[in-house]
């Protein structure tokens, strides 16, 4: 048949769809066994999209694709990816984030790849592993721990997707429970304890700051942002 809408990588035959895309240099073809419908057509050019993006962000496997193919078995033995080549593509992959955060996961990254190791393939990253390393770390803090899992949680899940997301071995390693601290707030008499200390250790400016915020219980960012407009002296 030959039919396809130009430009998509597509072609519909006569009871099969193949798919083509440039890969290493060549174009390479793949048949789907698939009647050549529109709702199939439609499916196979949401594929063909999908391969392009992942060849272009260096993610793209073959086996993940087209596991009977003669290319895959030969793809992935001919080019292991390692954690560090992974990682940095994954915090590529963040650029619409807020810099704040871009920060907080670039800084997990460099742990993680100091942790595992930038030129461990991925493949020897087993369960076992990645559960050893995570629990034998010396964690400051649970919150340090779980938005540390993020950045790491996100790493595999680039990698393991479609019919291998079954295989990641992040599942399974689990965040640690955060325990909030109640409050402890100081009574009258520590109040009025540090108030006496301020006033005679410190400028009185400083005294009369924490006098302000000790009795109207506002947070430092909303002292800061008062102005005498705000205040009704009525």
């Amino acid at each position: 048949m030959g039919r396809g809408r130009p430009g998509t990588g597509v072609e519909l035959r006569e009871s099969s769809i193949r798919v083509s895309f440039q890969y290493r240099g060549q174009r390479v073809r793949e048949t789907l066994d698939l009647p050549p419908t529109p709702p199939n057509r439609k499916h196979a050019e949401r594929l063909v999209d999908e391969i392009r993006r992942r060849i272009a962000m260096g993610t793209f496997r073959y086996a993940d694709f087209f596991p009977e193919s003669p290319r895959a078995q030969s793809d992935d033995v001919a080019r292991p990816s390692t954690f560090g080549h992974l990682a940095d593509l994954w915090i590529q992959a963040q650029g619409q984030l807020e810099d704040a955060t871009r920060d907080q996961y670039a800084g997990a990254v460099r742990l993680w790849k100091k942790l595992l190791g930038t030129e461990t393939p991925v493949a020897e990253l087993t369960h076992q592993v990645l559960a050893a390393k995570v629990g034998s770390h010396d964690w400051s803090s649970p919150k340090r721990h779980n938005n540390a899992l993020i950045a790491l949680r996100g790493i595999f899940a680039l990698e393991y997707r479609g019919r291998r997301a079954l295989d990641n071995p992040m599942a399974g390693i689990e965040n640690r429970p955060v325990v909030r601290r109640l409050p402890d707030p100081l009574t009258a008499d520590e109040r009025d304890r540090i108030l006496a200390d301020l006033r005679k250790h410190y400028d009185e400016r400083v005294w009369a700051y924490y006098a302000f915020a000790f009795f109207t219980g506002m947070r430092p960012e909303e002292i800061i942002a008062l102005r005498w407009s705000d205040i009704d002296v009525q």
